[in-house]
């Protein structure tokens, strides 16, 4: 009897598709408010972009007072702001891409809702959640950095390539791309089943050549993550035809439209919840944030093979109201001795988890591209309390034998 086939897909964009695009300005304009605040701790920011043709248009929402613009009249400061921004996003955004063409821009921002703000900041110091908000964290120790193989592999091939971009080894190609990795799952492993990539090219390109660079860059990827890889999987470039068009002007970019590629690549569960353009008290990014460094530490401590770890928030909330973690059935413990090792070790008050993110400067607009969670130096991927928790839970089997 034939068993069924079993495929695991992954998929990632690259740094010119419109969508993230559009991540990067809100990332970009949130580092730029916070950075000039007075008290950076206390600044907020949430932002929404939009990217169509030649415009862009910046909204939402933000707290930074600072110093040095008290003494401007309200029409002074945001006629300043306006110029600021829009220099930060072409320096930060657009320079990058190489993209020298002239946008209409468009920014208009308000004050946090007070609603909101007293929700987030009470009297007595504590934090409270800046929404309400489902949010998971994912890791598997089917790879070292914790992530899904195929997600690494369709990471991987767009880093390869956005680098012969830079380095013009790849030439005629532009930063609009996205890649799809389907893997069949093997008794031991995973085999490559197919891969797809599209690529922005220019209008006189050389198309053998520029598909073969394409599939010598696809295989090189998928061998780092796959050293036994098979090489006869499909592999399919550009396969609608032709991809002269690219970015913003063959389509619209939007914030947050890229959830499963910031995360783990439609391999694990997403709250819903965008990450870029808002702070810390956003628990939609810290708590996914943190939701990750539960899980990969879990991993890392050897108490489970995967890990979903579900957490569920109120507004004006400073905990979560419930902690949930999957194991797919690889916990080599009970799931209620985890959760406790999670409520003993992990940082879950609002106020201790952007203590811990801010002990080291992060900028948004540096993890805004390849998932949130493929940057090993950022404070949510230290495996700091693996250690303690392993400890922790093998003492508590103990105690229960005796």
């Amino acid at each position: 009897m034939n068993k069924t086939k079993k495929f695991i897909s992954a998929e990632a964009v690259g740094i010119g598709h419109p969508d993230k695009i559009a991540d990067k300005i809100s990332d970009v304009v949130a580092d730029y408010l916070i950075e000039k605040a007075d008290n950076k701790q206390e600044a907020r920011t949430a932002i929404e972009t939009l990217i169509s043709g030649d415009d862009i248009i910046v909204r939402g929402e933000f707290k930074a007072e600072s110093e040095a613009n008290k003494n401007l009249d309200k029409k002074e400061y945001w006629k300043s702001l306006y110029w600021n921004l829009k220099n930060e996003i072409i320096d930060k955004v657009f320079k990058p891409l190489r993209d020298k063409k002239c946008y209409n821009f468009n920014i208009k921002l308000s004050e946090q809702s007070e609603d909101i703000a007293q929700a987030v900041d009470k009297e007595n110091q504590e934090i409270g959640a800046g929404d309400q908000g489902i949010v998971y964290g994912y890791a598997t120790n089917e790879s070292e950095n914790f992530l899904p193989i195929a997600f690494n592999i369709a990471t991987r091939i767009l880093q390869e390539v956005e680098e012969r971009i830079r380095n013009k080894t790849l030439l005629n190609a532009g930063y609009d791309m996205k890649s799809q990795v389907i893997l069949e799952k093997t008794k031991d492993n995973y085999k490559v089943h197919t891969v797809i990539l599209s690529v922005q090219h220019s209008k006189n390109y050389d198309e053998f050549e520029f598909k073969t660079k394409l599939s010598e860059l696809i295989k090189k990827a998928a061998k780092v993550f796959l050293p036994n890889i098979n090489y006869d999987f499909n592999i399919l470039i550009n396969s609608s035809g032709q991809f002269i068009k690219g970015g913003a002007e063959a389509d619209a970019g939007v914030t947050g439209r890229k959830l499963m590629v910031d995360t783990y690549g439609t391999i694990a569960h997403h709250g819903g919840g965008a990450f870029s353009g808002k702070d810390f008290t956003k628990v939609d990014r810290s708590g996914a944030y943190i939701a990750r460094y539960i899980a990969k530490n879990l991993v890392k401590a050897q108490l489970v093979d995967k890990a979903e770890v579900q957490l569920t928030w109120a507004i004006g909330k400073p905990t979560p109201l419930s902690i949930n973690i999957n194991t797919f059935k690889t916990n080599k413990v009970p799931v209620n001795l985890l959760i406790r090792s999670v409520r003993k070790f992990a940082p879950l008050k609002v106020k201790d988890i952007i203590e811990k993110f801010n002990k080291q400067e992060i900028k948004f607009s540096a993890i805004t591209n390849y998932g949130h969670f493929n940057n090993q130096n950022t404070p949510w991927e230290q495996t700091d309390i693996a250690n303690k928790m392993k400890r922790y839970v093998l003492a508590q089997l103990k105690k229960r034998k005796k």
